[in-house]
This record gives C-alpha cells, structure tokens and sequence, in this order.
C-alpha cells in the first residue's frame, strides 16, 4: 500500500473524517495491499442514520473491479483464549462444577450463560447475522464502496475469469450470482468465502475487516475504550434487530427473539447504552447495546461498561444495592419490583453488569453503599464472590455481604423442594435454598429477607467450605460465634399471614411464624410438653389441627424439638403419640438430654454454654427447621435462669435464630412465689423472656380449673375425669390480637394426639361463640337408634384404665350426652359405622363383666 495512503486513513481517524470517503479515493487502484485491521469506535466511521432502505443509492454508478482490488481486506478468524474464571477466586474444592444431575435440576437455562452465551458458536452465529445486517445496511446506504465493488467484480482470464453480480432483495437480503448465475447465494460471507476460496470463519473475519466490525464487541462486553456520549439528553437512533436469524446453527433452532430491552442512562439523563435480552430456544442471553453517533446499536462499538441502574445508584446514595451476578436475574427482579406496591429505589435498588473484565468497571457508583451480592448458580461464579468483594471494598462501599442462596430467572427442570436422584447432600442443600423468581408473590418482602439473611465474606467462605464447594475445613462443628455459616430457604408468605382481628381467619401461623419468639408458660404438670408436641406435629404436617387452629394445608417446614428434662423413653413415646416418629430425622429434629447418641456438641446440654448455643444454632440451620421448641428453660438454664445477664445473653442468641427466620418456642415454668396472681402472666426468673415475646400462652391446669370458677362447667367436667385438660389463655398475641385475654379450652384423652374443644371464654370469663374445625360437643343430644351406649356410672370409672383411647373417646361421648348413637360415634373418631358399632357393644361388655 503507497504510504499516502496510510496517511490518508490515519488523518481521517485523527479528524474524525469518515473512512469510507478515504476508501473511494483509492478506488482507481487495482493492485493488492494490506492495511492494519481496524476496530470501530466513535472516531473511526459513521453508523447509519436510520434503518436501512432498500436498494442501490441513485448517485452511484457501478464500476467494474477485479479480485485484487479487496484482497487487501483479507483476515484470518483469531484464535480465542480461554477467559479466566477462578485463578483469582476462591479456591475451588473437587470438580469445577455442580453435578449433571443438579445442573438438570436447575434447568441449564440457569446455570449457563451467566455473562453472554458460553457457546462460542452462538457468540459466532450472533456475530455472523450482525455482519450480515450490517453489511446490506452499508450497501444499501452506499456508505462502503468495498461492498459495491465486491458485486462489480469483472475479470477475464480464460478459465480464471469471474463476474460477479447482485442485488438486495425486498427482505433487504442479498442475493448475488456468479458468472451469470452458474453459482448463486443469499449471504456475504459465502460471496467472499468463493470469490478468494476462503474458508468459513475467515470470510466472516474479511467480512468483518470491510465492514471496521470486531468480534471483541461481543466477546468482551464491557471496555473501557468507548466514551460516554454528551449528547444533551437527546434520544438516540435505535438501529437493534428485533430478530436475528443465526446461519450458523441448525435449521430450526437458529432465530433469537429481543424479549427486552432495558436502557442504561448516563448521569445528565441521556440514554448512553441498553442490555438486549435475547431468547434462543428457551433460553435467554443478554448483549449490550451502545450509543455511538446518536444510533443505538449492537456489536457495532466496543461496549460501554456500565452497571444497570447505575444513575439510581449515584442518586440515591443511602440505597442498599442488590447487586447480581447474573444480568438476567437482575432483569427479572426488576419486573417483578415494577409491579409491586410500596417498591422505592431509595431502599434498595438492583443492578448488574455484563463482560468478566471487572477491572473496566466504573465501580465508584458503590462508594458508600451496603451492599448484597447475589451470585450465579455455579461452582465457578461462587468463587468469583472474592473478586467482587475487594472491588466493592476498593470503591469504598460501606460493606459487602453475600446471600447464600440461589434466585432463578427461569423455571428449574424439577420441584426445588424433595430428593433428586444423583446429587449429594451439600447440592440438595442448595436446591432447597433457591427460589424462582416467577413463583414469588411479595417482591419487596424477598428483597428483604435478602438483605436480612446476606453474610459477610469470611462467613459465605466457611458456608462453602462446610458444603465442600470451597477448598477448606469440612467440620461444621467449627461455626462462627453468630451461627451463620447456614441459613433457611425462603419462607413461604402463607406462613406470615395478615393481622388477624376475627377469629375466623386466624391460623396456626398466627402463633408459630418465622422470625418469632413464643412464650409458653405454665405451672409444673399443666400440659406444656403435649401442648408443645401437637404445636410440631401441625407446623409440619400443616393441614391437622393444632389443637385449635389450623395451617390450612401449608407446611411450616422442618421442627426441632430440644428436651432437657423428659426421661429418654418418655419422650420418644410423646413423638409416637402426635405422629413424629415416622419424620424423625427429615421434618422432625428432637435432641433429648438423655439420648445416648447425641451430636458432639451436646456435651453440656446447657443454653448458658456458648459451644452448646453455637452448636445448636448450626444443627438447626443445617437441618432447615424452621420452628424450634425448648423445653424447657429452667431444665435448660439451671440456676442461669433466674439471672438477668443469662437471660439477655440468650435472648440475643434466641434474636439471632429469629433474623434466619426461625420461630423459637420457649417453653418455660410458672412462678410458685407467694403473692403471684394467679391469672397472671408470671415466668420464673427474668421478665424478659415474656416481655419479648410476640406471643405468650399461659396453660391451666386440671387443677387449676377444678379451683377456678372462671372456667366454664364443661372444662371443670372434664378436668375431673382422665386426660389431660387444659385452658389455654392468651396473654398476648401481637400476629392475632383477637386473641388478646380469651381462653381456650381442650381435653386429650390418654394416648391421643387429637385434642377435643371443649368452650372459649373471653376476658369475663363468659362462653364466646368459636366455630373450628373441633366442634364443641352438645351436651343437649338426645340419641333415639341403637345401638347406643349409656354413660357408666361413677362405680365404673375404674375400669376405664383399661380401655383404649378410642374407648376413652367413645366413654367421655357418653359421658357428656348421656346416650350416643353409631353416627356420632362415627363421625367423631372418623372411623367407619361397624367399627363405632364394634366399640359400643366392647364398651357393653365390659360394663356387664
């Protein structure tokens, strides 16, 4: 190439005159010539004004070229280096990635894709159709001489000879001809791949060449080459494909659809870019869209870097930043954020960014901010999290904390929550931990708990060290002294229902719910241990009544049960008794004092050791309960339980399991001291231990009731015979002040795990009408068929030892109506009519004998 030339071009760079001026001086030559590739930018051409017309420009007159005259253009598809992924992370333990079968679970829509497609030959394909479109831009516009030279190529050389020929169609796609029509095509990388036998990738490379297109514009999706645009907030030219038709993949699956396109707005309010959200078949990628002579336009400059919501960010500098690995996470966030109510970027706001060279970043826009990283659900992304961590602390931001767990922009291959064949224990974990995002129904309410739950850095580390996905101790003994290195999946909103101010809509989630504290408190014998077991056996089967209200299907999650004063034996019968033992060890977690198999750090059983609490803390956590009962706190306290630093140390303890969205319930004796009232709300020990409670329930005993003449007839009855009976008075109840000062009374038969209502009282002591699923008996039945049974006399009450707890049920029926009839029998116990009718002529028996 004559050195004026070179010249030429560089003068034309420096001025900002537009190279294809400089082109066509040099259409005279006809001599081969070489000159240095040039990458696009805002100083080096012109984009299109506006999308394409069709056609060629009136002002010019084809002329005829050789092959010479292009050969100079001609490139070689550079060799791509691997990007980096975890050299500079944290060191990965095992494999570099999840299993197959967890990746399946998740669905691959999730785990790949996370910054551009991963697939270099979609990256190729995506390239491909750019220069396509491009390219008859170009011709169309008459902006590139090149492209009308290649379709006026002309020689005659005998066998040697070609002539060229083409033309747009009304699709504005090429069609050309060579030799008049012995060789026909649509597309101009096929042209240039026979015109100079050329292959594939290197037509495209020439193509790019003629067009000053990179592939580095897709490739590396942020750069630091690109200037912002000062354009006084005018709107850009938007030149971006709706669709883009992929040669390079396989008929059928080769036609990405724009699903989005989110803009990216520089500080004086101007549109300086936009992230594209592109659907191929099923799933999504995102590419960057830059402004560059007032057009907004794709793989055309190299991209700005730019984070999203980046001018919220500048302005509103005490928002907390949900900061996510994945754009396409960040995408669906900020969907879901758009139709909620109460959603205010002055609390917190999304962002995002695209490309894996973080160095390019304008990371000062987190200066000052607290922020919450959310990162991709993969091995290599996890160990990521240190990089980001020391950019955030390098712009100063005012901390930086990790959500452990995983949210998902498109729907998982299988149910998140169950057994998955082929993954190991620690990826189950995690699956139950992650949430789609399209399942959510509180926007604000997740954005929340994901603020809540994040962790620091050395905390996410030791998490994924016990999950072995990071090299480093294994032992999840070694927890730190807040617990955290685990937290629960995302509660559901069933479980945290509206304030209940009628009794008809209150549910057992009024009184257990994540992030609650429960007090319970009665005198020794009165029924806290049963009325505590029947509170796990409704929370995780959610659909049985507890004993009074229900969960109305849903269940709360995992339960611990923590013992320190029932004998072992005990115990376990009060697990078989309301059906735990069957979820021992997947829903129900019980630790008693006198197992002897207990877990390592149960050595003291005390909540006054910091080992125990810490120790328990992670067990609970591990194990994703979402309710844990003690009982009870003077066996779990000793002496500690009466002192007032013991019981703030615990308290904080017990806040901390509340911030993981546990519900703690303590269960707790009442005072004996002379002079305590006896309606009164009296713990022993500290007053903190109710006074912080959301909800306090102070259980009467049978003898209680048989003094208290505030209790109705029924109960007293009741508390008379065998069983358990018990009032239980709510003291307060923050989540149902309904239920502020009414007392509610039961009876369980011997063995049962169904408690009977009996009445409800309020404040008065006077009956209130309380209609639930266990109906109050009639005490006015009058039964005309038989079979029936009598009541037993009182001389008879002895034999009742050795009845049954069906029979129980069946006597105390009687008891109460004087005569019952098969139906009612039946309808009780849920049984069938032969085995009511079985039960009554067993009860005549025994009566005759």
């Amino acid at each position: 190439m004559p050195p004026y030339y070179r010249e030429m071009i560089n003068e034309a760079v420096e001025t900002g005159q537009p190279v294809r001026r400089v082109c066509q001086l040099d259409c005279h030559y006809n001599v081969p010539a070489s000159v240095p590739k040039m990458t696009i930018d805002t100083t080096a051409r012109v984009a299109p004004s506006s999308r394409c017309c069709h056609g060629y420009p009136a002002s010019l007159t084809p002329a005829p070229y050789t092959r010479a005259y292009l050969e100079r253009f001609i490139d070689n598809w550079p060799a791509r280096k691997q990007a980096h992924t975890t050299e500079k992370g944290i060191a990965l333990a095992g494999k570099d990635s999840f299993s197959s079968a967890f990746n399946r679970a998740f669905s691959m829509s999730n785990v790949t894709n996370t910054y551009a497609p991963d697939d270099d030959l979609i990256k190729a394909a995506v390239f491909e159709a750019l220069l396509e479109r491009e390219a008859s831009c170009q011709f169309a516009s008459g902006s590139n001489a090149n492209l009308h030279a290649l379709l006026n190529i002309k020689e005659s050389h005998g066998r040697e000879s070609m002539t060229v020929s083409g033309e747009l169609g009304p699709d504005n796609e090429l069609r050309w001809a060579l030799n008049h029509g012995r060789t026909t095509g649509r597309t101009w990388a096929k042209l240039l791949g026979i015109v100079y036998s050329l292959s594939h990738m290197d037509a495209l490379a020439t193509l790019a060449n003629i067009l000053s297109m990179s592939f580095d514009n897709l490739s590396k999706l942020s750069s630091d080459r690109h200037a912002v645009e000062l354009n006084g907030g005018s709107r850009p030219i938007e030149d971006v494909p709706d669709t883009l038709h992929l040669p390079g993949l396989p008929t059928g699956s080769a036609c990405a659809e724009l699903m989005e396109t989110r803009y990216i707005y520089g500080n004086a309010g101007q549109r300086i870019g936009a992230i594209l959200r592109y659907q191929l078949n099923g799933s999504d990628f995102c590419l960057p869209a830059t402004v560059g002579h007032g057009v907004l336009c794709v793989g055309k400059y190299k991209p700005t870097a730019h984070f999203l919501n980046q001018h919220l960010m500048d302005k509103h500098q005490f928002a907390k930043i949900i900061f996510c690995q994945d754009m396409r996470t960040a995408l669906a966030l900020e969907r879901m954020l758009g139709e909620a109510r109460g959603y205010d970027p002055e609390k917190f706001i999304v962002t995002a960014h695209l490309g894996t060279d973080l160095s390019v970043l304008p990371w000062n826009y987190f200066y000052g901010h607290e922020v919450v990283f959310i990162h991709a659900p993969t091995k290599k992304c996890m160990a990521l999290v240190k990089l980001y961590k020391d950019y955030s602390a390098g712009a100063q931001a005012k901390s930086f904390r990790i959500y452990s767990g995983f949210l998902l922009h498109s729907q998982p291959g299988r149910d998140l929550i169950g057994h998955v064949e082929g993954i190991t224990d620690a990826e189950e974990e995690l699956l139950h931990k992650s949430v789609w995002l399209d399942t959510v129904e509180r926007p604000t309410w997740l954005m929340e708990q994901v603020v809540k739950q994040g962790v620091s850095y050395d905390e996410f580390v030791a998490w994924g060290q016990s999950l072995n996905i990071f090299k480093g101790s294994h032992k999840t003994s070694k927890v730190s002294p807040t617990g955290q290195s685990y937290s629960l999946p995302t509660a559901d909103p069933a479980l945290t229902p509206p304030l209940a101010h009628s009794l008809d809509i209150v549910s057992l989630y009024h009184i257990i719910r994540p992030g609650s504290l429960v007090a319970l408190v009665g005198p020794k014998g009165s029924g806290k241990t049963q009325f505590a077991m029947s509170v796990c056996r409704g929370g995780i089967y959610g659909n049985t009544t507890w004993p009074l209200f229900s969960g109305n299907g849903v269940s709360a999650g995992n339960v611990a049960y923590i013992d320190a004063e029932t004998p072992y034996d005990e115990f376990c019968a009060n697990q078989q008794q309301h059906g735990l033992t069957e979820v021992c060890g997947t829903r129900f977690f019980g630790l008693s004092r006198f197992d002897p198999h207990l877990p390592g750090f149960c050595n003291t059983f005390s909540l006054t050791d910091a080992v125990f609490r810490e120790g328990l803390a992670t067990y609970l956590l591990k194990n994703k309960c979402r309710v844990v009962v003690l009982d009870n706190l003077t066996a779990l306290m000793g002496d500690g339980v009466h002192h007032g630093k013991a019981a703030e140390t615990l308290l904080d303890w017990v806040k901390m399991l509340q911030s993981h969205g546990l519900c703690v319930v303590l269960v707790h004796h009442k005072t004996t001291d002379v002079g305590t009232p006896q309606h009164g709300v009296q713990a022993r020990g500290s007053h903190l231990y109710t006074t912080l409670a959301r909800t306090v329930i102070t259980l009467v005993s049978s003898s209680e009731i048989l003094n208290n003449s505030v209790a109705p007839k029924i109960a007293q009855t009741k508390a008379a015979q065998d069983g358990l009976t018990v009032g239980i008075r709510f003291d307060a109840s923050k989540p149902a002040p309904v239920l502020d000062k009414k007392s509610f009374w039961l009876h369980l038969s011997f063995g049962a795990s169904e408690w009977q209502f009996l009445a409800a009282t309020g404040a008065d002591g006077k009956e209130i009408e309380f209609a639930q699923v266990c109906s109050k008996p009639k005490v006015d039945l009058i039964v005309q068929d038989a079979p029936s049974i009598n009541a037993p006399k009182s001389e008879d009450i002895a034999i009742l030892d050795q009845l049954s707890s069906d029979e129980k049920s069946v006597y105390d029926m009687a008891k109460i109506a004087g005569t019952v009839k098969t139906a009612d029998i039946a309808q009780e116990l849920g049984c069938s009519d032969r085995k009511a009718r079985n039960l009554t002529k067993k009860l005549r028996g025994t009566r005759t004998s």
